[in-house]
Formats: C-alpha cells, structure tokens, sequence
C-alpha cells in the first residue's frame, strides 16, 4: 500500500512538473512564431520557415494539453469516462467466477519452488558449506602407509608367513591457518 501511495506522489509531481515544463516551451514558441511572422513581414525569412514555426508551436500545444490530461488522470479524475452499461450475467471469463481461484498459498509455494534467485541461492550455501568442511580438513592430520608381502612356500598349513614389512608415516599440519 505503501508503495503505491509513493508511485501516485511521486507520479503526480512529475506530471504537474511536464505540465509546467511544456507550458514554457508553448510560451517560447508562442514568442518564435510571433518573431517569425515580423521577419516574414519584413521580407527576411520565407514563409516556409514561418509555416515550420507554427507547426513546431501546434505540436507543442498538443503536447501541453496531453499533459494536462496525464494530470488529471493521475489525480483520478479523467475527463471522459469510458461508459459501459452493466448486463448482468455471468461473467464468461473462467477467471472471474467465484471458486475458479486456487488459494493464494498454494502460488505462493510454486513461486518459492521454482524461484531461480533462491536456487542460486541454495547452491551458494552448499559450496560455502563445501568450502568450511575444506578448511577443517587442512586442520586433520595427514596418514600415510605401506605394506609389503613375501611370499614363502609353506610346507604345512600351520607354517606362519615369512615377513610382514611395514611402514607408517604420520604428519599434522599445526603451521596451517589459524582457526
């Protein structure tokens, strides 16, 4: 409501602003064609030039007055109604009857499903989550291992394999960036 309060303000101003605006050009063309008429008199511009004057004046009147008629249907008060006659009835279209409206809630939800802003969004903060769970990993300490195997003929089942070498190597990263 608000909002709308705000646009017809401000949209009221800015036609009585064009409405004063073109009531200077009219007056400054009056003045040019009242000039091009003592020139033309006197033989200096030809009537052509003076024809141009007037018409360039004629349009600036009809600019006038159409800014005139945006000032007074901003103010809501057209000057010539349109004038429809009520016939009673039905409405035909399917989206004027009572009913045919799903509720508003509804939209809404599908609105907010299908919005791409909030599914940019929600990507966005996927990848920040991504990029928190990135820097505490730099924090875990890092595990390295190795094995080998050698493989001996066993002559009974009981036998226990020859050798096992192992390795492991283990490194934390507490120079890294603090939390």
């Amino acid at each position: 409501m608000l909002r709308s309060l705000v646009r017809a303000y401000f949209g009221l101003r800015l036609a009585l602003e064009e409405k004063a605006v073109r009531a200077e050009v009219l007056a400054g063309l009056d003045q040019h064609v009242r000039d091009a008429r003592r020139l033309e008199e006197e033989g200096l511009i030809a009537k052509g030039e003076r024809l141009n004057a007037e018409v360039a004046r004629a349009e600036a009147d009809r600019q006038l007055k159409r800014a005139a008629h945006d000032v007074e249907i901003t103010r809501g008060r057209p000057r010539q109604r349109p004038r429809r006659r009520h016939r009673g009835g039905r409405p035909r279209d399917a989206a004027l009857r009572r009913g045919a409206l799903e509720p508003a809630d509804r939209f809404r939800e599908a609105a907010l499903a299908s919005h791409p802003a909030l599914e940019r969004l929600a990507a966005q903060r996927d990848l920040a989550g991504e990029a928190v769970a990135a820097g505490k990993g730099a924090f875990w300490p890092e595990v390295f291992a190795y094995g080998s195997t050698r493989r001996a003929k066993r002559t009974s089942l009981r036998s226990s394999p020859s050798g096992w070498p192992a390795s492991a190597r283990g490194s934390s990263s507490s120079t890294g960036a603090a939390a």
